[in-house]
């Protein structure tokens, strides 16, 4: 008699934890999918963590999963425009004017600054034959070399341009503190200088396929609450939280 209640109890036990365990998967399963692209923030490993657990913040309350992906530019912006992703990460204010089908969140999800960053102090300073090595599609950095005329050079992504300035390709990078946080632990150098360059400060915005129309609000009231928390502040100050970075940013 004893051994069969202790074997209709373990099998009770059994049970209810197998059910937990199932029920829980289902809970998970039943919540949709928003695709994020965050080609313009990083595709490094390092990284992907603390992005994902900001859009999380955004979207979990919401009611979905954040699925992040790293397409290019013109691709992001068709997926987007198509339905075929669900928002696109970061980007200026009038990237998507034209686009039909892509709504912007009304505020801003980060500000970020613009910087020459050089492997040598004295490279930072614009010189008559400095070359500036900037971002292919950093609208507002081209916009720049071509406003004041300098001898500027463009490259494929972030990687890459570090790279420039690390070999000797270039001698000062202008890219965001963002693009280039989010990439320098990874680089073999040790330290990095960097000048920040007045009124080149920049607003970026979250963009959604106009199908989560009706969830605008929730997502601004989100990113209103990200801001209040300095959740973004961490995404930026990457690389002073990353403890194995060995890179130090000197600002000049």
């Amino acid at each position: 008699m004893q051994f069969r209640l202790i074997l209709m109890v373990s099998i009770t036990v059994l049970f209810l934890t197998i059910s937990t365990v199932c029920f829980a998967n289902i809970a998970h399963q039943d919540k949709p999918e928003f695709i994020i692209n965050v080609g313009i923030l990083t595709t490094q490993n390092s990284a992907d963590k603390l992005i994902e657990s900001v859009f999380k913040e955004i979207y979990s309350p919401l009611g979905f999963t954040v699925k992040l992906i790293s397409v290019p530019k013109p691709r992001a912006f068709k997926m987007l425009e198509t339905g075929e992703i669900s928002a696109e990460s970061t980007r200026i204010k009038s990237a998507f004017d034209g686009y039909k089908n892509v709504i912007r969140i009304e505020t801003p999800i980060m500000a970020v600054n613009k910087f020459f960053y050089c492997t040598n102090p004295s490279y930072c300073g614009l010189g008559h034959n400095t070359v500036v090595s900037v971002i292919k599609n950093s609208v507002q950095s081209n916009k720049y070399c071509i406003k004041n005329n300098l001898n500027c050079i463009s490259v494929n992504n972030q990687n890459s341009a570090l790279k420039s300035i690390i070999i000797g390709y270039a001698d000062t990078l202008l890219a965001d503190e963002t693009s280039v946080n989010m990439t320098l632990c990874e680089t073999e150098i040790k330290k990095i200088y960097r000048k920040a360059i007045p009124k080149m400060n920049v607003n970026l915005y979250h963009f959604v396929n106009k199908r989560y129309a009706n969830l605008a609000s929730g997502i601004n009231e989100q990113i209103i609450l990200l801001r209040e928390n300095k959740s973004v502040d961490k995404l930026l100050n990457k690389v002073a939280e990353q403890k194995d970075c060995h890179v130090e940013v000197i600002d000049l």
